[in-house]
């Protein structure tokens, strides 16, 4: 009686842990999943925003880029360009809108 106790008592334990392993598992199937879908989400969006941007004006376009892809302010992409200030916010303004209306329009 006693060994079979035992043995039973093993089995319990192997048999909570592989459950437990399975669990760990499942769970980071999801997360990968998640993180797939994501990754294919944004890669879209991506594309969809640069096919919308390459349809921009040539000053919008080089405006919008310096802001949203190099990172650069406004101010420094008026001393760059040559233009007012206002006239960047302009361009950032009209991207933005034409980007926004065309995702709207595909959601």
């Amino acid at each position: 009686m006693r060994g079979s106790a035992c043995s039973g008592l093993c089995n319990l334990k192997t048999n909570n842990r592989r459950n437990i392993h399975l669990k760990q598992l499942y769970i980071e199937q999801e997360k990968s999943d998640n993180v797939t879908e994501k990754t294919i989400f944004f890669r879209d969006l991506k594309k969809r925003i640069h096919a919308i941007t390459d349809q921009l004006p040539p000053k919008c376009r080089t405006v919008f880029v310096m802001s949203r892809e190099q990172g650069l302010n406004t101010r420094t992409i008026s001393q760059r360009l040559s233009i007012a200030e206002k006239t960047v916010e302009a361009h950032l303004t009209k991207a933005l809108k034409a980007i926004k209306n065309s995702i709207d329009r595909k959601i």
